[in-house]
């Protein structure tokens, strides 16, 4: 198991690590806060390389919506997630897909909503 913390934190707590066939290397996120109903819209486009064939990716997420994700593969077509779980203590979401991500460079797309809370984790106010 992996651990972070300092000498000072005598709990260490566990880190949540992502499996390791699928790597990001570029983010371009957006984010559009509505400040009077405090909410948000976002999209994220993933850079990814894919080190062994995958349906399946998995990703850091917490208290979003998704309202749609995509993959775009090395040979430039877009295939539709077919379905997402996201499970909320370790705070992950895992998008399904109906064939393998190839190995090779991908790029995955996600639009997403949420709240805009107060408790200082994620997208706050």
């Amino acid at each position: 198991a992996e651990y972070m913390g300092t000498s000072k934190n005598l709990m260490a707590t566990p880190r949540k690590v992502l499996p390791t066939n699928v790597k990001p290397s570029n983010y371009k996120l957006r984010l559009e806060p509505d400040l009077e109903a405090f909410t948000f819209t976002g999209s994220e486009l993933v850079t990814l390389t894919v080190s062994e064939a995958t349906s399946s990716i998995v990703l850091h997420a917490k208290n979003l919506r998704v309202v749609r994700a995509w993959l775009v593969g090395a040979d430039g077509v877009e295939t539709a997630a077919v379905d997402h779980s996201i499970d909320a203590e370790s705070q992950r979401l895992t998008v399904n897909f109906a064939t393998p991500v190839a190995v090779g460079t991908a790029v995955f797309g996600l639009e997403f909503e949420g709240i805009l809370n107060d408790a200082m984790a994620g997208f706050y106010r």
